[in-house]
């Protein structure tokens, strides 16, 4: 039995017996080697993409060796000035370029803002030296709005536009605990006012009134008069170290000895201003002795 030069597939002759073994060993390595691709080595079936490479070959391209490139031989290395480039690293100054566009849309900036809009209404803020935007661009804060406000560190600020600093409120807080600590009774400014008015006419009240007087009556001068047939003095006064008048107390009503009306009449430090009058009902026992005094 032969066979082929290439693949080596068997070919009976005529008086071999014919194997289906062989004919089923001769189309298996024909469907191997049919779909084998060539190598640098081996022969084989092209593939698509070097189809594709050999068509793009251009007619009578030719595959030569270069021995030198810009009077360089070797293993060449080249460098920028050697192909006319630019130097790595190089640079130009913007000045320097020419044929720059003259539009922010030439640069492909599509959603630049005008420089007319900074600062100015429905536009944007601008930026100071310190690349914050200036105070001037910014609303004041206030009771109805928001915006900026300036610190303050005092306690007796009433502004509203201001705010309070931490270490004041702190201090007002420190001060409001102790407040609450303590076991002291404070009151508010009106109370105070309240309270020393109070303390005022409670003292004029003592100054002046009825039973205060007839305390002091002891300290002043007595004058007598209005002298009866009984010998009852109806009028006595009684004066200031300084002959003012502070009070006159006067018997009426009923008759002698055993009036029913004493009327007390208090006179201001000039003697002649009165202040007060008090009526008192006079009682008498049995016996005709005086035994209450009672005011009106």
């Amino acid at each position: 039995m032969k066979l082929t030069g290439n693949l080596g597939l068997k070919k009976p002759e005529g008086t071999d017996v014919v194997n289906i073994d062989d004919l089923n060993q001769n189309f298996d390595i024909l469907d191997v080697e049919v779909t084998k691709l060539a190598t640098v080595s081996e022969a084989g079936r092209m593939s698509a993409a070097d189809k594709v490479k050999l068509d793009g070959i251009e007619s009578g391209a030719q595959r030569n060796t270069v021995t030198s490139v810009n009077g360089k031989t070797g293993a060449v290395t080249l460098t920028s000035s050697d192909v006319g480039a630019s130097p790595t690293g190089h640079t130009h100054t913007f000045a320097e370029v020419t044929n720059k566009p003259t539009t922010l849309s030439g640069y492909g900036i599509t959603d630049a803002i005008s420089s007319s809009q900074k600062g100015a209404a429905n536009g944007v803020a601008s930026l100071d030296g310190s690349a914050k935007v200036p105070t001037t661009q910014l609303p004041s804060a206030s009771t109805t709005q928001a915006g900026i406000v300036q610190l303050d560190d005092t306690l007796t600020s009433a502004s509203t536009t201001k705010a309070a600093t931490a270490n004041a409120v702190k201090q007002v807080n420190d001060a409001v605990v102790a407040h609450s600590a303590d076991n002291v009774k404070h009151i508010t400014a009106a109370e105070r006012t309240a309270w020393n008015n109070a303390e005022a006419n409670a003292k004029a009240y003592t100054d002046t009134a009825p039973e205060a007087m007839q305390r002091n009556l002891g300290i002043f001068n007595v004058y007598k008069s209005g002298k009866d047939a009984n010998g009852i003095f109806t009028i006595v006064e009684y004066k200031r170290a300084d002959g003012t008048l502070y009070a006159r107390s006067v018997l009426s009503g009923g008759t002698s000895p055993q009036y029913t009306t004493r009327t007390v009449t208090y006179y201001a430090a000039d003697g002649t201003t009165e202040i007060k009058t008090d009526p008192y009902t006079l009682t008498y026992d049995a016996d005709g002795d005086l035994i209450s005094e009672v005011k009106q």
